[in-house]
């Protein structure tokens, strides 16, 4: 069982190579879910001499735990479920309704 320290220093590693550069970590995200495998991630960090320590264990463990949700595992196949350029988010094409209204704060608005 992972430290609270080394929970949350093991979950910002992962989100880096998971959503942010996993090019630099040779790691290839799938491009049609941006998943890749357990064993692949694991390899990466441990790659990482100062992280030869963590086990498949660790990071299930983080995923377990992550009260933001920010890691998803099926079968044995991960992602961060919040991506940058990685995830392909589809919608289905519809009609926008006849009055769209736009949050905008005060201070931005010059006209009132």
């Amino acid at each position: 069982m992972l430290s609270q320290t080394r929970e949350k220093d093991l979950s910002k590693m992962m989100s880096k190579i998971l959503r942010h550069t996993p090019e630099d970590f040779g790691v290839v995200l799938d491009p049609e879910d941006g998943t890749c495998s357990i064993s692949t991630l694991l390899a990466a960090i441990q790659a990482q001499s100062r992280w030869l320590w963590v086990k498949q264990e660790d990071i299930e463990q983080v995923v377990r735990n992550s009260d933001k949700q920010r890691f998803e595992i099926k079968a044995d196949r991960i992602k961060a479920r919040y991506g940058h350029s990685h995830d392909k988010i589809q919608y289905a094409p519809g009609n926008p309704p006849a009055i769209l209204y736009h949050g905008t704060n005060m201070r931005h608005c010059h006209s009132f």
